[in-house]
């Protein structure tokens, strides 16, 4: 899957987190949780794609939205890692953020998802932890029956 998470928030509404995706660069989807009013802004880089721990999220791809009188949109004017901010008088201004993946937290080829102020790592069968960083021992038994 070519999914990630950008960025993730709390207290958004539906409307409010689509139009937050028009603002960080390179967001172009969203997965939405009703229940939690959880928001989470994606890149996603083939068609179709969404994330697969998605269970309670509704997804949205954004290739095609538009929103007039905002000066951030059709093509967001800042660099990656960056979230437009527009203005009055269609001005705008460009903030750099952080994620909590953006320190790539997880070792040993764990793959790192951006939560609401926190992240998830996803580890290799070999190791576990939450960073990924803490082998995981299998132990066989062999059993001899005479």
């Amino acid at each position: 899957m070519e999914a990630h998470v950008i960025f993730a928030m709390e207290n958004r509404g539906p409307n409010m987190c689509i139009r937050e995706c028009t603002h960080y660069k390179g967001c172009n989807g969203v997965n939405y949780r009703r229940d939690t009013l959880t928001c989470q802004l994606l890149y996603v880089s083939l068609p179709g794609d969404k994330l697969e721990d998605s269970e309670g999220f509704s997804f949205a791809n954004l290739d095609n939205y538009t929103l007039d009188g905002d000066s951030c949109l059709p093509t967001n004017p800042c660099k990656e890692r960056e979230k437009c901010v527009p203005l009055d008088k269609n001005g705008h201004v460009c903030v750099s953020y952080r994620a909590p993946c953006d320190e790539q937290p997880c070792t040993n080829g764990g793959v790192c998802r951006n939560q609401v102020n926190s992240y998830v790592c996803t580890c290799p069968d070999e190791w576990t932890g939450l960073n990924c960083d803490s082998k995981l021992y299998l132990f066989y038994t062999k059993y001899v029956i005479d």
